[in-house]
């Protein structure tokens, strides 16, 4: 859809961008757009559980001693990778277990 290639069109520009910071000349892209594969959004994180499966501390709903760190939490994939969110959510989560315990 157009937001998918909007943001591509943007990561290229921004990778040019850094890659010239390091003296970079020659950028080249792949412009295939191939299945992303990170399953998102199974376990989403709202305020209230009935369309939401976690809290924005990724403590279930239903079972209080539960959380879920994880891309399923997200509502949706963005233009990246989605492995930095989880692993700040994963973080977050640790300093509030870290507190609770």
């Amino acid at each position: 859809n157009d937001y998918v290639k909007k943001s591509a069109a943007n990561t290229h520009e921004l990778y040019a961008q850094i890659a010239s910071l390091f003296g970079g000349t020659e950028v080249t892209f792949d412009d295939r757009f191939a299945p992303n594969n990170h399953i998102m959004g199974t376990t989403i994180m709202g305020a209230d559980p009935s369309d939401s499966v976690v809290d924005a501390d990724c403590r279930t709903h239903d079972h209080p001693n539960l959380f879920l760190a994880t891309s399923g939490v997200m509502p949706t994939a963005a233009a990246v990778n989605c492995t930095l969110t989880i692993a700040a959510l994963a973080l977050r989560l640790a300093g509030k277990l870290k507190h609770e315990l």
